[in-house]
């Protein structure tokens, strides 16, 4: 269980990489990318509350074979006081299993295995204790935020209908050691050299919040280049301080 639990919320803080439309084209104004950053960080310091719906993929070549992994969680998030209700489904191939999440408080978590099980509280560990602090900033952390700030002039920026969407695809060692450095699988992949890393943003024009984080790592084998680790991470975000958190009715206190 508690080692579900730590996967589960790996791949949830990895939203914070972690993306109609009418017309579409390259942004020809003076707002540049740079400029377009910097008010994201300061509109996301302002957000309280949101829900959101994360979809994370791993595919897995080797040996010609392929081994998929799916994880689609819907939650909501609330940093003040901190809490958390997370619906997952997660798929191997064929396997399919369902989590639910629930975090009262900065010390009370219940999780429910599949749909007619009951919810058991658990005992959050030193080493969660230090992931569900980041749900303060809601995943917004300032790491990845002067990451962006950084690689600003790497972005391309288009204007789509009522928001703005940064594109950053590259392989900058300034983006790969911040990869390598938030990822808990970086030491199974020494032998893997990053090929390809994409970053999109889409942000709202008229408040600079987030509206998708879409974020692809392409490693490859560097021995044999058959062999390649695709992760993809899809966040759309929503009712932005408009969010609560309702208890799940069947926990018994």
């Amino acid at each position: 269980m508690k080692n579900s639990f730590k996967n589960i919320l790996f791949l949830f803080f990895a939203f914070s990489f972690a993306i109609g439309i009418s017309a579409c084209g390259i942004l020809h104004n003076s707002t540049s990318s740079k400029e377009i950053l910097e008010k994201y960080s300061e509109a996301t310091k302002n957000i309280k509350n949101l829900k959101f719906n994360s979809i994370n993929n791993m595919t897995i070549t080797s040996n010609d074979k392929k081994i998929n992994t799916k994880i689609n969680m819907d939650g909501t998030l609330v940093s003040e006081p901190t809490s958390m209700l997370v619906y997952v489904n997660q798929q191997i191939d064929d396997l399919s299993e369902n989590t639910s999440i629930y975090l009262k408080d900065d010390s009370t978590l219940y999780i429910k295995e599949g749909a007619s099980s009951k919810w058991i509280k658990e005992n959050i560990t030193d080493e969660n204790k230090e992931s569900i602090k980041s749900l303060k900033n809601l995943g917004f952390t300032d790491k990845n935020l002067q990451l962006y700030r950084d690689i600003s002039d790497k972005f391309k920026v288009e204007e789509q209908g009522d928001n703005y969407t940064l594109t950053y695809s590259g392989n900058d060692e300034k983006v790969i050691e911040f990869f390598k450095k938030q990822s808990t699988t970086s030491d199974k992949l020494d032998n893997f050299s990053y090929k390809n890393i994409t970053i999109k943003l889409i942000i709202k024009k008229s408040n600079y919040e987030p509206v998708e984080i879409h974020t692809t790592i392409e490693n490859q084998d560097k021995t044999d280049t058959s062999n390649t680790v695709v992760t993809e991470m899809k966040v759309t975000f929503s009712e932005i301080n408009k969010s609560k958190i309702t208890p799940p009715s069947d926990i018994e206190h």
